[in-house]
């Protein structure tokens, strides 16, 4: 396994590691595009810069980590790009991360960027999440971004644990999601 930049020819086996990793969000197809644009499209269409991907011998994609080192852009895109349709496919999901993104502007001064660790199952528990979370704190460090912030809903305890096991702190609960905190 070895670590590299996202490029644009693993959208689509980032896109299936957001689904197969998708645990605790509701069914539906609104829900599943909704569950792309808050831990994929997002980053890789519009923060591709700080994005990482874990390959297998055959450089397939089998795990990433997604940031959006900048917090206001990651709410002005996500507010213009998404918006719309989410409110009219997943209304709840849109008003949720609408209110939380408010809330975490309070702390972008400490905890700026935001970020999303992604491994497919048959490959969690085996050190890439570590291993993509290292490279992603060595890529925001030469930045000079002092803290990330991770979002993930509460009942994704494979993730919720991951976290907390990285020594990430849970910041608060929000509606369904825990926000997870860490100095870089």
């Amino acid at each position: 396994m070895k670590i590299r930049k996202y490029e644009t020819r693993d959208k689509a086996a980032c896109r299936r590691i957001c689904s197969e990793c998708a645990t605790g969000l509701k069914e539906g197809e609104g829900y599943r595009e909704a569950s792309f644009a808050l831990y994929c499209d997002l980053y890789t269409d519009y923060e591709s810069g700080s994005c990482f991907v874990a390959v297998n011998d055959y450089d397939e994609p089998v795990g990433y980590a997604f940031c959006a080192p900048d917090p206001v852009r990651y709410n002005e895109t996500f507010k213009s790009v998404y918006g719309k349709k989410l409110m009219l496919t997943a209304p709840d999901v849109w008003l949720t991360q609408t209110l939380i993104a408010k809330k975490l502007l309070k702390i972008a001064g400490e905890y700026p960027a935001r970020i999303v660790l992604n491994v497919l199952p048959a490959g969690q528990r085996m050190g890439i999440g570590g291993a993509l979370r290292a490279k992603l704190a060595e890529y925001l460090a030469a930045e000079g971004v002092k803290g990330v912030v991770a979002l993930c809903p509460a009942k994704n305890v494979r993730a919720t644990g991951f976290f907390e096991k990285s020594g990430f702190v849970e910041y608060k609960k929000l509606y369904g999601y825990k926000v997870y905190t860490s100095a870089i």
